[in-house]
């Protein structure tokens, strides 16, 4: 678990430090908290592991990475406050794979005020398939390829 969660720290932090040209250019990074998103109600399994990572990325960073739920429409309200913040690197999204921004876009019979592809998949905390998928919103990656290739290309 200490391995898959360290892997998601690293993968967190390229994705911070390097979600936005803004903050690319940015000397001090993080120069401020970390909002991580819950899609869930607090107490469910997508709610712990969210409260786990954002313990060691608080530990590991320096600064607060703070979890706020928000619940509802199945995903829909949590993605939707994501789409609205700033591509700033400093917000996060934790659902599960069947309330992914994409599942939710091509099963839910609400229409979203966003696409799939207004975010890019980060990857996930742990080896369970409805826990740990962590978004953020599109910025500087067209694709998850993309940003694996650049992570790959700082990290050596």
């Amino acid at each position: 678990m200490k391995r898959i969660v360290s892997l998601f720290v690293v993968l967190a932090f390229c994705l911070v430090v390097y979600g936005s040209q803004a903050l690319a250019a940015s000397a001090s990074w993080p120069e401020h908290e970390i909002r991580l998103i819950v899609t869930f109600a607090p107490g469910g399994s997508t709610d712990v592991v969210g409260r786990i990572v954002a313990e060691y990325m608080t530990r590991e960073l320096g600064v607060p990475v703070v979890v706020e739920n928000i619940p509802g429409a199945g995903g829909i309200i949590g993605f939707t406050e994501l789409y609205t913040s700033p591509s700033d690197g400093y917000t996060l999204a934790i659902s599960s794979s069947s309330a992914s921004p994409w599942a939710i876009e091509a099963l839910s019979p609400e229409t979203p005020p966003w696409k799939g592809d207004d975010f890019v998949s980060v990857g996930t905390a742990t080896s369970l398939s409805t826990v740990g998928g962590f978004t953020c919103k599109r910025g500087r990656w067209p694709d998850f390829m993309t940003f694996i290739n650049e992570v790959k290309a700082k990290i050596g």
